[in-house]
Parts: structure tokens; C-alpha cells; sequence
């Protein structure tokens, strides 16, 4: 799962690793501000992204 504020960077490089051969790799639609619509976090300290991005593998 890819996540920036917009969309825009994680798109980039979500083509960028795909290139590279990881295929199955997901954008969260809408960024960080349509997350936290939903109900998730507005902001996660970059350690607790790390963990995120980390127990997802």
C-alpha cells in the first residue's frame, strides 16, 4: 500500500517500483485527507509507517 497527501507521489511510484517488478502494489485512493475521512489517522509518526509498511509484508 502506497500513501501520500494527494495521490500524486504514490502513483509515481507505485509505476516506478512496478518497473522494477513489484506488481502488487495498491494506492490509497483519495491520499491521507480521504483516509482520515473515513475515520483513519490525519498523521502517523514516520516510525509508526515504518511498522505499518513493515507488517503488511
Amino acid at each position: 500500500m502506497l500513501v501520500c497527501q494527494s495521490g500524486i507521489r504514490a502513483t509515481d511510484a507505485q509505476r516506478r517500483l512496478a518497473a522494477a517488478g513489484m506488481a502488487y502494489l495498491h494506492v490509497l485512493d483519495g491520499g491521507v485527507p480521504r483516509f482520515a475521512r473515513a475515520g483513519g489517522p490525519a498523521r502517523c509518526a514516520l516510525e509508526r509507517q515504518v511498522r505499518l509498511a513493515d507488517s503488511a509484508c
